[in-house]
């Protein structure tokens, strides 16, 4: 609405603006000139920043065979987990020790609020953002170019040994675990044989042999019903440890081969590279802030004036 100076004044009101932008032109001017100065000034105090950011999609599968299979681009559980561990407090810790952030962002070390004073400056300058393609971005700004890449690029190959870490540590107390049954299991066998051993004379091959072409152990002239029993319960239990230690020992082999082959990586798309473009200050808005805000407060107080003296002059 304009403003109107007499609620009798039958002139319109863009009239009447611009008869109170004329009769103030000399001020709005003199505002106008400072506060553009004054913009330019502020975006000059202002140290500059440059962005750098990466783009990559996680792996649907750890097993390398199934990604091979189904290089699925995208999957919403995993990009979920990807930003977990994006956020974790070994990225955190990790980069401020690697990049010294503690001084560059000028952060007290010794003070007590010192780590969460220098998380909330991280966050501010690093970002982890899920975009609409089930994609992860990483972003830095930083006062350095080179430094916002390889911040960047730091954080995915720290992220991917994070994820190889979690997945190496349960399959190594997979893999660990079977070994000690599968081990445990075969001196059980080894001691089965050791009996037979003892009760027949045989060596421990012939024995061996015997049992596993599963032959009846008799010997008609020097084996007693007990001991033909003994032999038969023997070699009964035998065959049964025989066949779960073989199914224990697929399983112990394939827990074995992936705790040692490596473990996929994420699908990098674009990694970080210096841009010496800047990100801020950004000059024009600065000044045009500066220009609005000036004109704005400048206006209220002529209005404001104005108005005191009207009431002024009424009484």
């Amino acid at each position: 609405m304009g403003y109107q100076m007499n609620p009798i004044d039958k002139e319109p009101d863009g009239a009447l603006l611009i008869r109170f932008l004329y009769r103030n032109r000399k001020v709005y001017l003199l505002v106008l000139i400072l506060s553009i100065l004054g913009g330019i000034g502020i975006s000059m105090l202002i140290k500059p920043k440059y962005y750098a950011n990466a783009i990559l999609f996680p792996v649907q599968n750890n097993s390398i065979e199934s990604v091979v299979d189904n290089p699925v681009f995208g999957y919403d559980v995993e990009a979920d987990r990807m930003l977990q561990v994006l956020y974790s407090e070994e990225v955190f810790d990790s980069c401020a020790v690697k990049f010294g952030l503690y001084s560059l962002l000028k952060v007290d070390s010794e003070s007590a609020e010192g780590r969460d004073e220098l998380k909330e400056k991280f966050y501010r300058q690093v970002s982890f953002t899920r975009s609409q393609y089930v994609s992860i971005v990483i972003a830095a700004t930083t006062p350095d170019p080179q430094l916002s890449a390889d911040m960047v690029n730091y954080i995915i190959t720290l992220s991917d040994g994070i994820r190889n870490r979690i997945y190496k540590k349960n399959l190594y107390i997979v893999y660990q675990s079977l070994e000690k049954e599968y081990n445990e299991r075969r001196n059980h066998l080894d001691l089965m044989t050791d009996s037979v051993t003892a009760l027949r004379g045989a060596t421990s091959i012939e024995v061996l042999t015997m049992m596993n072409n599963q032959v009846v152990l008799k010997n008609n002239n020097s084996s007693t019903a007990k001991e033909q029993t003994t032999l038969e319960r023997i070699l009964n239990n035998y065959l049964f440890e025989q066949s779960r230690i073989n199914d224990l020992y697929e399983r112990y082999i394939k827990a074995k081969t992936q705790y040692e082959r490596p473990i996929t990586q994420v699908f990098v798309l674009q990694y970080a590279k210096p841009s010496y473009q800047k990100r801020s200050p950004d000059y024009f808005a600065n000044v045009l802030i500066s220009v609005l805000c000036s004109l704005l407060f400048l206006t209220g107080f002529i209005l404001l004036r104005d108005k005191i003296k009207s009431i002024k002059l009424s009484d």
